[in-house]
């Protein structure tokens, strides 16, 4: 079954956490090789002058993963749409255990 987060959602977690120690502990796991990060995933889409980037990683035996997607369509701003640069547009989040087992 699709479930759809609301961003009221997301923010009610957020404030249940401490982000900036998270992301200490990911960099460190990172850092000691612990981290699985397959290479970037890109489409692009020429006709509409766009892009989607998608980042997505691992820290092995943690039974979580992450999820980055992050578009850049140049032409939006001509078509009265919101332009958000690449890199500052996105949506992250978390699972636990949810896919049958540990990561």
């Amino acid at each position: 079954m699709t479930s759809i987060i609301t961003l009221s959602e997301i923010e009610g977690v957020l404030r249940q956490i401490d982000a900036v120690a998270q992301m200490e502990q990911a960099f460190k796991a990172y850092s000691q090789g612990l981290v699985d990060v397959p290479p970037v995933g890109e489409l692009l889409f020429n006709r509409h002058r766009g892009e989607m980037h998608l980042k997505y990683g691992t820290i092995r035996g943690s039974g979580v993963f992450v999820v980055k997607i992050a578009t850049g369509f140049y032409d939006n701003p001509e078509l009265g749409a919101a332009f958000l640069r690449r890199g500052r547009a996105g949506f992250q989040c978390q699972k636990r255990r949810s896919f049958g087992g540990t990561a």
